[in-house]
């Protein structure tokens, strides 16, 4: 605003976005003689993130052994398991990633080891079960994902539902249930 002002630029009305009601009145209490409209289109169309929560139904469930062979590509299994097809493919939104912008040591770090396990098959699912996000078993399909689940956690069952943290941006639902 300053060097707005400095450059002698018409501060009538100035409009902001990404403020919480708190910065914007804190920023209009700063500058008094102007006018501040938050743009809010974001927030409405993405909505609250605590006020939706996708989910993917459990439709199979197969026990495998270390070194099972599974798969179209006939990998191996890397440790006794289970195999659990769950309803949320690519066509749902699974899987699907934006670029992101990285700053900082600690994000550029975890993105090369994310790309570094991908190399190697290894890509985290965005389902949870057993209060841990689950691997995929192999990449996620049109309508369904295939994840890998440990011995140690509780073995799903058919109809079990586990959550997915999903980008509202790229999600399409199968279904909306208003509780």
């Amino acid at each position: 605003m300053d060097r707005l002002r400095a450059a002698r630029l018409p501060l009538h009305t100035m409009f902001v976005s990404h403020l919480k009601a708190d910065e914007l009145a804190r920023l209009q209490q700063q500058f008094p003689q102007t006018r501040f409209r938050a743009r809010i289109g974001t927030r409405l169309w993405l909505g609250d993130h605590d006020a939706t929560e996708y989910r993917g139904a459990v439709l199979d469930v197969t026990r495998v052994a270390k070194g099972d062979r599974f798969g179209y590509r006939q990998q191996k299994a890397a440790s006794d398991g289970f195999l659990v097809v769950v309803a949320g493919g690519t066509s749902h939104g699974v899987g699907l990633e934006a670029p992101k912008a990285l700053h900082g040591v600690m994000p550029r770090a975890k993105g090369v080891a994310r790309a570094g396990l991908a190399t190697v098959n290894r890509n985290l699912s965005p389902f949870v079960w057993g209060g841990k996000q689950r691997w995929f078993a192999e990449p996620p399909h049109m309508q369904v994902s295939i994840l890998f689940v440990p011995s140690d956690a509780p073995e799903p069952k058919v109809g079990d539902e586990l959550v997915a943290h999903l980008r509202h941006t790229t999600t399409q639902y199968d279904r909306l249930v208003d509780r």
